[in-house]
């Protein structure tokens, strides 16, 4: 689903009195938007979210090895 946020600044000192700034988000409410899953909740269905765990870019491995390897002058 979609939600909003509210942000707020807070300049604060440290204790070596040194500007600090944090940055505070809240929650400020959900988006009943069909087709998100909260709609899907909401509304007393199942919410299925495919996950994909394997992140890693291959294409982007063998691209660092072929530069990698041409940088240092040596071949594997």
């Amino acid at each position: 689903g979609k939600r909003s946020y509210k942000e707020k600044v807070l300049k604060l000192l440290d204790p070596a009195k040194k500007p600090l700034y944090w940055i505070t988000a809240t929650e400020f409410g959900w988006h009943l938007e069909e087709g998100t899953d909260y709609w899907a909740v909401y509304h007393g269905y199942v919410s299925i979210t495919p996950l994909q765990l394997d992140l890693t870019n291959y294409k982007a491995i063998e691209t660092l090895k072929n530069r990698l390897k041409f940088s240092s002058g040596v071949e594997r």
